[in-house]
């Protein structure tokens, strides 16, 4: 979820790639344009399939490509979900020496109460100002509810 003065436009559905027999999954993304500021930033969310016997390696590849795609038309981008990637994945690790900036960068205790961290909220581009994430428990789900705040601190 995105909040700010704005609007949404070019929004787009892109399949991820999966091994025959499983869950279809997609990216969903769009633009989010500012009202107040000349500002552009590319906003996806993601919910891939757990583990590579559906393909994740392959759709962490899909995303990190759109990533480096949409970062120098927009100047910023934005991707969320449930990626079914722990810290360690390799692709996360590549998203991240690419440019992107885990919101819980530090490991805060943002993440310290979860056992195992596959949300992940991933900014990239010039422009974040103080970001802060926090981490709230459901009854609802086995994941934790994720919120990261930002400031886009352009003139």
């Amino acid at each position: 979820v995105l909040v700010g003065k704005g609007r949404i436009s070019s929004t787009k559905i892109t399949r991820l790639p999966v091994r025959k027999g499983c869950e279809g999954r997609v990216v969903l993304s769009g633009v989010w344009n500012s009202r107040t500021r000349r500002a552009r930033v590319w906003v996806a969310v993601a919910h891939n399939s757990p583990g590579n016997n559906c393909g994740l390696t392959a759709q962490l590849k899909v995303e990190r490509s759109l990533i480096t795609k949409y970062r120098p038309i927009y100047g910023q981008t934005v991707l969320g979900g449930d990626l079914n990637a722990f810290p360690g994945n390799e692709e996360i690790r590549r998203m991240i020496t690419d440019g992107s900036v885990d919101m819980d960068r530090q490991r805060s205790s943002t993440f310290q109460h979860s056992p195992r961290k596959i949300e992940w909220l991933l900014l990239s581009g010039a422009g974040w100002h103080s970001w802060s994430g926090q981490t709230f428990r459901s009854s609802q789900s086995d994941h934790r509810l994720y919120l990261g705040c930002v400031w886009l601190g352009l003139p």
